[in-house]
């Protein structure tokens, strides 16, 4: 951005085109766009509509971006997720992903790889469920599963020993072994 006293010079979020904002605009984050038009074609339209799918798009945004949400920012952005910058600029274009991708109200973004970023080709919609075995913080894969069932059908352990044995609650290992926690 080229600064001249109290201007700067900024890229349309949409078309890309140079345009000369007020400092002060740009610290309170306005001035993003060139016009009326490019602001309505980036989708902020839906903001009024407030649609779980605008919502959706603003939280995986705020995740990645946001460092006063100390939690959220730890997980995401702290670990070096990001949004693409079609997605991050275009409300309209992520809306047209999801759209072409499966996305239903029940259903929530998934990241296919979790060390990697929020673009077209790492995310996916799945259900809640399925998602939790997607997280960093899932303790155990299909086939522990698998092994705990089995182990808990001989009828030699009880639910407290596989859950030091799997170093998971007892209760994660009652969801298990009665088809709850996991399919």
């Amino acid at each position: 951005m080229k600064r001249v006293l109290n201007f700067m010079i900024k890229n349309c979020l949409v078309c890309k085109k140079g345009i000369w904002v007020k400092a002060s605009k740009v610290k309170m984050g306005k001035g993003k766009f060139c016009s009326r038009k490019c602001f309505w074609m980036s989708g902020h339209r839906e903001n009024r509509q407030n649609s779980r799918l605008y919502r959706i798009w603003g939280g995986m945004k705020s995740r990645c971006v946001n460092q006063k949400d100390k939690i959220k920012w730890i997980r995401y952005g702290g670990r070096g997720i990001t949004v693409c910058d079609e997605w991050k600029n275009s409300y309209l274009l992520f809306k047209q992903w999801a759209l072409n991708n499966g996305y239903n109200d029940n259903l929530s973004i998934d990241r296919i790889n979790n060390a990697l970023g929020y673009f077209p080709t790492n995310c996916q919609w799945t259900t809640p469920s399925k998602q939790s075995r997607n997280r960093i913080t899932a303790k155990l894969n299909f086939n522990q599963v698998k092994e705990i069932r089995r182990l808990y059908k001989t009828g030699k352990y009880s639910h407290r020993l596989l859950g030091k044995k799997f170093k998971v609650a007892s209760t994660n290992i009652s969801y298990i072994v009665n088809n709850k926690g996991w399919q």
